[in-house]
C-alpha cells in the first residue's frame, strides 16, 4: 500500500484522479476510518472533527448502497449518528464517477455544507475526499478500511 502518510496535501487530488469509483450498490457494512495526509494535518483532523460533532469518529456504515451513518466512539460504546445520502455522481475534482456522501437532516451544520467522495484505493480500502462548498479548491484526505 502507498504511504499516504509521506504524501503533501496536493498530491492526493491526483492520486484520486487515477482511482475507479465504486458503485454505491457495492458498499455495504462497516468500513473503519484511518486520518491520512501529511502530519499537520493529522493533527489538526481529530480536534477539528470533534468541533464538527464528530469526536470520537472511527467510521462510516454503508446500508442498502444509498444511505449510511457515521461511526463514532463515545463512553466505550460505538454509537451511529450523522445519517448521509450515498450517491454516483460526477466528482468535484475531475467530472469522473466517484461514490458521494452527502449528509441529511439531522446532520449539524457544517455536515450539511460538506460532501465526501470515495473511490477505490484497492479492494478493500477506499480513499476519501472531503470537500467544503465554502472552499470547493480545498480536498481533505481520509482512508476508509473495509471491516471483513
Amino acid at each position: 500500500m502507498i504511504d499516504l502518510n509521506s504524501k503533501p496535501l496536493s498530491e492526493f487530488k491526483g492520486l484520486f484522479a487515477g482511482l475507479s469509483a465504486p458503485e454505491p450498490s457495492g458498499l455495504s457494512g462497516k468500513f473503519r476510518a484511518e486520518l491520512v495526509g501529511p502530519g499537520w494535518l493529522r493533527r489538526i483532523a481529530t480536534p477539528g472533527l470533534a468541533l464538527g460533532g464528530l469526536g470520537g469518529w472511527q467510521g462510516k456504515e454503508f446500508l442498502l448502497g444509498e444511505q449510511g451513518l457515521n461511526l463514532v466512539q463515545r463512553g466505550g460504546r460505538e454509537k451511529r449518528i450523522f445519517p448521509f445520502e450515498l450517491l454516483y455522481q460526477p466528482s468535484h475534482l475531475d467530472g469522473k464517477p466517484a461514490a458521494a456522501i452527502r449528509y441529511v437532516q439531522p446532520s449539524p451544520i457544517p455536515w450539511l455544507w460538506i460532501t465526501d467522495e470515495l473511490r477505490w484505493l484497492d479492494e478493500q480500502t477506499l480513499l476519501g475526499l472531503t470537500f467544503l462548498k465554502a472552499m470547493p479548491g480545498l480536498a481533505l484526505p481520509f482512508v476508509l478500511h473495509k471491516d471483513l
